[in-house]
């Protein structure tokens, strides 16, 4: 039931107001046909439209089926204008670029409908209003009369409860005009219309009653009616919408019905990328080139020294040595049968190729005043300290981490495990970031990583975190380091083996950044003991110790390589800066073992004894002295070594001693029977009253010869700051490159044997810079280029200007139809984004025939074969994508101007 309940209405222009509806109170049944008469200007259209939702009422009510439309929201009312109202205009209203059917479809669009059954129920509703032989024609192929018979199987097609004719009969001839209103009789007899006509005759003729409206006022009423009970109503359930599809293919039918302006436009937007793309192929041609020949450059790139580095040169060296010895030997002809040598020294070069660098005394040659600072670069030398600690953590199940042996149990039964680091590496997953001299962070780093999300240390409690090139982490990673839990890397692995879609976990910025870490340096695993020595312990100290001694770490930004194949630099997944080394460095050096170490040089204080006893007696004493303070396990496993060999002691251990497995010793539930073990009384009367002197000295040997300060401070994990683990050093220039090449060939000359630096500077990365330097300059000109992408971006937005003021009819139409502003937007963004994909291909097409021509003019006139422009698939992909967000961009503000404009207005214009 529909009821207006005192609406007014009233239209303002400059300082004359006029009242178009004036208290206006009027009630329709379910299925009647009322015909509105008045002259111009009596607010008949006025009327319509607000009862057709397309203007809104100044005061006053409307109800639909007792509900208040007061509140309702814009898409209330186009979800009511879509399914409950039914519009016939004067002047059709079609979509001339739309079919017959099409434009019918496009009421049954907006409902949401399958293909099938948008094109089965227009063609019926066509077919009903007489023209089933013509739903393929376009509008302008069909007479007056057929046309307003289009335009009201568009408003059947949704089988709305309310038709809304606004002079349906007032563009038609009376012969036309009877068939039209004999039509609309038939459609009032199970739905209620509403006819707006100044024709008395017709009104008569035709309706059920006949409403008088004279200056916005009603003056007669043939049949009123009064609703006496409101049923409790509710706002429309239903949502009405355009997809982005039906955008689309209205846009393309548009475009396609003018496609001389679509294709100059499309040239037009094209220009930009086609320069783009060709300084880009021209770029990429010569940074190949530039590849190809590897030409020196060391700008912003370090030479590593490692402590451990291996002979890369050699193993070169030896390679041309043995492809000369093979040509040499295959020329000689055939005389015997030889056996070569060639696998056996490769092999023994290889074994012997790792090579310990003294790093302590190279140091110190470098902060000498000996000349080698000339060929040292403005970011310096950088040096890098090994951290021994234990880092911890909690997942999101609150479970306590040891990032170092959380996933020991699936790496050991994984044979295809992807963690290629030491396993016996305390830290193992902690890495520093490459520092310079004026810098905790590198450029170098910063150039070859890009932060994603969060912020650089700025602190030594701040770490990032190290993703793959795709933004990724190994799970095993992601596991050690807490951020999956271990419940979820099984249920990963069980989806894997069972053969199902696998989708990895994906955890935002928020769970990332922020997560802590706690490192515990292996220092404080050593413990006092009564007697002055310190002890290892086993067991690692509680949580609640290990966060109140050791260092609190917290991710802070998360980074990632910017080249897509290549892992970076760095190790990761966790990398820290120079600051908590020297922060780490400083908790080390200050704990007790280390400083009571470092006060007793020659003692050491785990034992209590010398590190190198004087002479036989006093190796013979230490070894004793060993033997008696070890644990019980300690003694059975001491007994197999040492008393088991003992042909006599052997005679004197009972049966079931020396049959006991010596696997137990590794069971933590067979401590108790290691405790009642006959071999423990067997050893101490071993040590007491058989072993001689010379067992003892041979103990001395086996466990305690190999003890010395420098190990004990290396276990303890002590940093001292004149040895480092590994040294970058800067150049600036490829004259400051062969100067440090010099310096070092100098020290290795002045050095003792076998205190040889040895390094690796590898020649891949000497073309990085002056590839660079080719890429600054594409992009100058990309810069200059990109001037045509702005004309092209303004031209675009007046083109689609012009649009939306040559299709403002439509507009009107849309919005009858129940479509929103947002959907009218949307049918202007899809017309760009059509023009943008359109301009970008047809750029891309005319760069490669330019390409092409170029490459020919390349090889042949200036004959360099060597030296090819091309474009890659990725910046084909990209110049599209270009393209297509300058044009949408571009057309972005006339879209939305579009959608702001009155659908009264708009259905008006001409």
């Amino acid at each position: 039931m529909l009821e207006l309940k005192n609406i007014a209405k009233s239209y303002t222009t400059g300082n004359f107001t006029q009242k178009a509806l004036d208290d206006v109170s009027l009630s329709f049944r379910q299925n009647e046909f009322v015909s509105i008469l008045g002259p111009s200007g009596s607010g008949k259209t006025t009327l319509l439209n607000i009862i057709g939702g397309l203007d809104q009422y100044d005061s006053g009510d409307l109800l639909i089926d007792g509900q208040s439309t007061k509140d309702y929201s814009n898409r209330d009312w186009d979800t009511y204008r879509n399914y409950s109202i039914g519009f016939v205009f004067q002047s059709y209203n079609l979509i001339p670029h739309q079919s017959v059917l099409n434009n019918v479809i496009l009421a049954l669009k907006l409902g949401g409908l399958s293909k099938s059954e948008q094109k089965t129920k227009a063609t019926k509703a066509l077919e009903e209003v007489g023209l089933g032989d013509h739903i393929h024609k376009k509008p302008n192929q069909l007479s007056g009369g057929q046309m307003q018979r289009v335009a009201i199987a568009r408003a059947l097609v949704n089988d709305p409860e309310i038709i809304l004719a606004d002079e349906p009969t007032g563009a038609l001839d009376s012969k036309t005009s009877t068939a039209i209103m004999d039509l609309l009789q038939q459609v009032a007899k199970d739905r209620l219309v509403i006819m707006v006509t100044h024709d008395p005759e017709l009104a008569h003729n035709y309706s059920t009653r006949i409403v008088q409206l004279h200056d916005g006022v009603i003056t007669a009423d043939s049949d009123p009616y009064e609703i006496k009970q409101h049923l409790a109503g509710n706002p429309p359930k239903k949502q009405s919408g355009m997809s982005f599809l039906t955008a689309l293919g209205l846009s393309f039918n548009n475009l396609w019905d003018k496609k001389a302006r679509t294709l100059l436009t499309a040239f037009a937007g094209s220009i930009g990328i086609i320069g783009i793309a060709l300084i880009l192929a021209l770029t990429n041609g010569v940074s190949q080139y530039i590849t190809d020949v590897q030409e020196d450059t060391l700008a912003s790139y370090p030479l590593t020294i490692n402590s451990e580095e291996m002979d890369i040169s050699s193993f070169v060296n030896m390679g041309e040595s043995f492809s000369k010895e093979f040509e040499e030997e295959a020329n000689k002809g055939f005389s015997d049968v030889r056996i070569s040598t060639m696998g056996l020294e490769a092999e023994q070069q290889f074994n012997a190729g790792l090579q310990e660098n003294d790093l302590k005394s190279f140091k110190s040659f470098l902060e000498k005043d000996n000349g080698i600072q000339e060929a040292i670069g403005k970011n310096g030398v950088n040096y890098t300290y090994p951290l021994k600690f234990k880092a911890f953590t909690e997942d999101e199940d609150n479970q306590w981490i040891d990032t170092d042996t959380v996933m020991d149990d699936d790496k050991q039964s994984n044979q295809f495990s992807f963690d290629f680091t030491n396993q016996d590496e305390n830290g193992k997953y902690f890495n520093q970031l490459t520092s310079s001299s004026d810098a905790v962070i590198s450029p170098m780093i910063k150039d070859t990583y890009d932060l994603v999300d969060g912020q650089w240390p700025s602190q030594a409690n701040q770490v990032v975190l190290i993703l793959l090139p795709d933004y990724s982490l190994l799970p095993e990673d992601a596991v050690s380091i807490g951020l999956m839990t271990k419940s979820e890397y099984d249920d990963l692995n069980s989806t894997i083996d069972s053969g199902d879609e696998v989708k990895g976990p994906r955890y935002s910025s928020d769970e990332v950044i922020g997560h802590k870490y706690y490192l515990y340096p292996e220092a404080m695993n050593y413990t006092k003991q009564s007697n002055q020595t310190f002890e290892r312990e086993d067991e690692l100290p509680n949580k609640d110790k290990i966060k109140s001694d050791g260092i609190e770490l917290e991710i802070s930004g998360i980074i990632a390589p910017k080249e897509t194949d290549s892992a970076g630099p760095v190790r990761g997944p966790i990398a820290y800066t120079s600051d908590l080394t020297d922060e780490f460095k400083q908790v080390t050096n200050n704990s007790s073992v280390v400083k009571q170490q470092s006060e007793n040089v020659d003692t050491n204080v785990l034992t209590g004894l010398p590190f190198e006893a004087k002479d036989d007696n006093e190796k013979a004493e230490q070894g004793k002295d060993y033997l008696e303070n070890l644990t019980d396990t300690e003694k059975v496993m001491a007994y197999f070594k040492y008393v088991g060999d003992n042909e006599e002691a052997n005679h004197t251990a009972n049966d079931s001693a020396n049959a006991m497995d010596l696997s137990m010793l590794q069971a933590d539930d067979e401590e108790d029977d290691v405790k009642n073990s006959p071999l423990i009384g067997l050893f101490d009367e071993w040590v007491d009253n058989q072993a001689s002197k010379d067992d003892f000295i041979q103990v001395y040997h086996d466990e305690l010869a190999d003890y010395n300060y420098e190990d004990n401070m290396k276990n303890f994990g002590a940093i001292h700051d004149d040895q480092p683990e590994s040294i970058d050093i800067y150049t600036d220039s490829f004259d400051q490159k062969d100067q440090l090449s010099d310096a070092i060939e100098r020290y290795n000359d002045e050095a003792k044997d076998g205190k040889e630096i040895t390094y690796t500077d590898f020649v891949g990365l000497l073309t990085t810079s002056i590839a660079s330097i080719i890429n600054v300059i594409a992009y100058v000109l990309i810069g200059f280029v990109s001037i045509s992408l702005i004309v092209s971006a303004i031209m675009i937005g007046i083109i689609t200007y012009i649009s939306v003021q040559e299709r403002t009819k439509e507009i009107g139409v849309l919005r009858a139809l129940g479509a929103s502003k947002r959907n009218t937007t949307t049918m202007f963004v899809a017309e760009n984004l059509l023009i943008g994909i359109t301009s970008g291909a047809v750029g891309v097409g005319i760069s490669y025939l330019v390409i092409f021509t170029a490459n020919y003019v390349i090889h042949h006139v200036f004959n360099h074969p060597e030296i090819s422009a091309y474009l890659g698939w990725k910046a084909v992909i990209a110049l599209i994508v270009l393209a297509t967000i300058i044009t949408v961009i571009g057309g972005l503000y006339p879209a939305r101007s579009a959608a702001k404009k009155d659908p009264v207005t708009a259905l008006r214009t001409e």
